[in-house]
């Protein structure tokens, strides 16, 4: 009879694959978790509408999320900005019409830091699936 690594009593440690899928599923939050960043421009709609014209706020290859007073929330990568319109991703929004803007970057400190992260788990991986390999008899 194969005696296992595993002595503990619950769900994750009688059943394999559960621990598996956990391992995998830290893996993927936190490296997903980490590359986007979002800063939500707090101002009122005009101030924030003069701030877009004058090109402080938004620039060309800018992902955003707007949303505006008729159409509600679009979510494009500006490629040009006029004196009345943002453009991107084949979408029109009319500058008078903005209530809110959102502006979604990939941030490379966070990046690294997932990068680096997901590789210090990567020993953990590789001792669970040996574990789990005994515990199946591979």
């Amino acid at each position: 009879m194969m005696r296992t690594v595993f002595h503990r009593k619950g769900p994750v440690f009688n059943n394999p694959n559960r621990l598996v899928s956990i391992l995998a599923l830290g893996i993927a939050v936190v490296t997903m978790h980490g590359c986007m960043s979002v800063q939500k421009v707090h101002q009122p709609p005009e101030a924030l509408r003069e701030n877009i014209r004058s090109g402080e706020l938004v620039g060309p290859g800018d992902r955003i999320v707007v949303v505006t007073a008729t159409e509600g929330e679009k979510t494009l990568v500006v490629t040009e900005i006029d004196q009345d319109t943002i453009f991107g991703d084949g979408v029109e929004v009319p500058i008078d019409e903005v209530v809110t803007l959102e502006k979604r970057r990939i941030s490379p400190a966070r990046t690294g830091l997932a990068v680096y992260g997901g590789l210090a788990l990567l020993p953990y991986a590789f001792w669970g699936l040996v574990i789990v390999g005994s515990m199946l008899g591979l």
